[in-house]
């Protein structure tokens, strides 16, 4: 029985596009993070269940929405150590929320044009974060009786995590996040804890 793709594809398609009316609007608020720790992915697929652990890793783009809020894209995957290979990814749109302390904000002054105003929190910022995309993954065979595994599905995923900001323009950020899959073939369970820095570009 297929599940039906119509409802996440079109939440999706409308993160995206807020992403890119915001994009145009807010200029310089861009912050880039790349991140890096541990995770595990459980794969399942036609009874067969396989996991791929025990490192993790992100790349995400975030865009300031306001001084508490924004909106972004993201691409997580897992990795084995032995070999070192990845063949568990997930990429999609996600938005973070800054309940206690405003992000490190970079804000171009209009009327003065010449001048670079910075809004900054000297503290360690908190956010809670909610993502939606597609995830995809090929574990395959490693002995002659064993079966690949293979999953293709929308997914909905939770971010916990903290910056911490250095300079105007680097901080430091942690994240715990889960993600799972709700439509597609076969099952993605996804959690990572990583670590690693946050940079306006």
């Amino acid at each position: 029985m297929q599940r039906d793709f119509t409802g996440p594809i079109r939440l999706l398609v409308l993160l995206v596009a807020c992403v890119a009316s915001r994009t145009a609007y807010a200029g310089s608020d861009v912050r880039l993070s790349v991140l890096a720790g541990i995770g595990t992915a459980n794969v399942s697929a036609e009874n067969v269940n396989k996991t791929e652990e025990p490192f993790a890793f992100s790349v995400s783009f975030d865009y300031s929405w306001s001084h508490k809020f924004t909106v972004g894209l993201e691409h997580s995957r897992s990795v084995t150590s032995s070999p070192l290979n990845s063949r568990v990814g997930l990429t999609g749109a996600v938005a973070r929320l800054y309940p206690v302390y405003a992000i490190p904000h970079v804000m171009k002054d209009a009327p003065l044009a010449i001048e670079t105003t910075l809004l900054r929190e000297e503290a360690l910022a908190p956010w809670l974060g909610a993502g939606l995309g597609f995830g995809q993954s090929s574990l395959f065979r490693r002995e002659q009786t064993d079966i690949d595994t293979s999953t293709t599905g929308a997914y909905a995923s939770l971010h916990f995590g903290a910056d911490y900001p250095l300079s105007s323009r680097l901080g430091l950020r942690g994240e715990a996040s889960y993600a799972m899959t709700i439509a597609g073939s076969g099952e993605l369970n996804f959690f990572s804890l990583k670590f690693g820095i946050v940079t306006f570009l």
